[in-house]
């Protein structure tokens, strides 16, 4: 494994947990989409 593949998958972990509690709290405030 080298240095990108062991730098982007945490990142992307954390880009995709971003999102997925952006649309939550949308979401939770009513937005539909």
């Amino acid at each position: 494994m080298n240095k990108y593949e062991t730098d982007i998958k945490p990142a992307a972990a954390t880009l995709f947990a971003a999102h997925f509690n952006t649309m939550k709290i949308m979401r939770l405030s009513g937005y539909k989409g």
